[in-house]
């Protein structure tokens, strides 16, 4: 990374900030749906898994 393009928030004009903040709120979000399906899909696999071993 280049330390000469990085400039503080507290350096930035109010919008900018707001701008700024309200992607990283998006992209929050979208990680955590992402995190929330596959933790729901590795459980129905393990739950899967799980059923077979024990019907054999």
């Amino acid at each position: 990374m280049n330390n000469k393009n990085l400039r503080n928030l507290a350096d930035r004009p109010a919008e900018e900030r707001k701008t700024i903040a309200s992607m990283g709120g998006t992209a929050s979000g979208s990680a955590r749906k992402e995190h929330k399906t596959r933790r729901e899909v590795e459980r129905l696999l393990f739950e899967d898994d799980h059923d077979s071993a024990d019907s054999t």
